[in-house]
């Protein structure tokens, strides 16, 4: 997306036209996913719920109690940063928020708004901000870090990744889109972003009673099994504890998907506690290895950008 490789035979009217193509078109989709159909605990569910309520009155808080006053342009973006673990539910959560207040979303990286043309991810990241409105959706913006971490000073690409910064913070402050951020990384923010975003909400790990609740969600009652959700859930706790691995929602629907597999095979006829115990074992002794291996590569320090941005930027 966005490069082109310039031969002998390139014209200057080829290079041109290439410079002035057009930015890219965001597609809105209906989301998923409901705030009833998600395991969240109580305190999270009710920390959405507030937010779904501030974008569904915002025009009453901003106009009509007066808030104008020192929240120009309708209020400015609203901007929400959703953090913690991979797959603790940040993604399906910002669907379930725009689905609440009837709207559709159109989701994206900064990987995919990345172009190698000075001054065109700037464009990209306009068209975004401008089909949101238009189009009244909500903006699901996934590995936000690479685009919102500390700006820098020290590296050859600093000037164009800060103009790029920093036409997002003009973004945030004049547009009247809403945007979710996601991040694995919220440490690596910027200041001056976190400011601008009016909640920043932690994605905690799942504690016993929605890793019961996310089991009964997956496993429902059509797969057959000699254990019970809550046996199955307490295995799972302990088995994580021991190896060290915070077991998320997405674990258990890769957990969930290796039982069918079981099953499919005809290693066994139902799910038992001797099987869920070896199979869970193996997963999260994958897994354990794999973020054991790739550790170091994902640490993120505050005056660091993500590996794709500095990759797509020095093209």
């Amino acid at each position: 997306m966005g490069y082109f490789i310039l031969d002998n035979k390139t014209s200057d009217k080829d290079v041109k036209s290439k410079k002035e193509r057009k930015t890219i078109s965001f597609y809105p989709i209906e989301p998923e996913w409901s705030l009833d159909d998600i395991i969240l605990s109580k305190e999270l569910r009710n920390t959405l719920e507030d937010v779904v309520s501030f974008c569904l009155n915002k025009p009453r808080i901003v106009e009509e109690w007066g808030l104008h006053r020192f929240l120009k342009g309708a209020g400015g973006c609203t901007a929400i940063n959703f953090w913690g673990l991979p797959g603790t539910g940040k993604s399906i959560a910002a669907e379930a928020i725009a689905k609440a207040m009837g709207k559709r979303v159109v989701q994206v990286s900064y990987s995919s708004l990345m172009d190698s043309l000075q001054g065109n991810t700037e464009k990209n990241i306009t068209a975004l901000f401008e089909t949101a409105v238009e189009e009244d959706c909500v903006i699901l913006f996934d590995e936000a870090d690479g685009l919102l971490s500390a700006r820098k000073s020290n590296s050859s690409n600093s000037d164009s990744v800060n103009l790029i910064k920093s036409h997002m913070l003009n973004l945030l402050d004049r547009s009247s889109a809403t945007v979710i951020f996601t991040t694995n990384f919220f440490k690596s923010y910027d200041r001056a972003f976190v400011r601008r975003i009016l909640w920043n909400i932690e994605f905690r790990t799942p504690g016993l009673d929605e890793i019961t609740q996310l089991w009964n969600f997956h496993i429902g009652e059509k797969i057959p099994r000699e254990i019970t959700f809550e046996d199955l859930s307490s295995l799972t706790y302990e088995l994580g504890c021991q190896s060290g691995v915070k077991i998320t929602g997405g674990d258990i629907k890769k957990i969930t998907l290796m039982f069918c597999t079981q099953l499919t095979s005809g290693r066994c006829k139902s799910i038992t506690k001797p099987i869920a115990e070896v199979v869970i074992k193996r997963y999260l002794d994958d897994l354990q290895e794999n973020i054991h291996k790739d550790s170091k590569e994902n640490i993120v320090e505050d005056s660091q950008l993500s590996h794709s941005v500095n990759k797509a930027l020095n093209k």
